[in-house]
């Protein structure tokens, strides 16, 4: 079966390369705070959405994780980043075949604690997909009081 799914997967990769030629990997990033709160203080819940769109060419993946390879939110002051938040590649157990296929997004849920030694501020994210296209950084996402 995942080698059918592949053959399929390469013969479609194979007609989109004459309708996008070489055009490179586009990828939107964007977020949102469902609560629509935007101040919070340690031992709270917060809960993010980050999307991601393709704006580009369609692309083959093969993954044995999730598909974000970094999201950390973090404080930076005085040169330091100080990290609340740094979400990890998860793996699993199939190897999954999918294309990522032009105006296709994927929303990924993000919910952590404000550990109680958090500093005060507000905080940034930064998002990195597979190493495809360089990381977004979305600056004062929220704030610690």
């Amino acid at each position: 079966m995942l080698k059918i799914q592949a053959f399929f997967i390469a013969v479609y990769l194979f007609f989109a390369g004459f309708i996008y030629g070489d055009k490179p990997v586009k990828l939107e990033f964007s977020y949102d705070i469902p609560s629509e709160v935007y101040v919070y203080e340690p031992g709270d819940r917060v809960e993010i959405n980050v999307t991601v769109k393709n704006v580009g060419r369609p692309f083959e993946q093969r993954i044995a994780f999730y598909d974000t390879e970094d999201i950390c939110i973090y404080n930076s002051c005085d040169e330091e980043q100080n990290d609340i938040y740094t979400g990890d590649m998860s793996k699993t157990d199939a190897l999954k075949f999918w294309i990522f296929k032009s105006r296709d997004k994927k929303t990924y849920n993000i919910v952590f604690c404000v550990p109680e030694n958090a500093i005060a501020g507000t905080y940034n994210m930064t998002v990195r997909y597979k190493g495809i296209v360089e990381p977004v950084t979305f600056e004062k996402v929220f704030e610690i009081e």
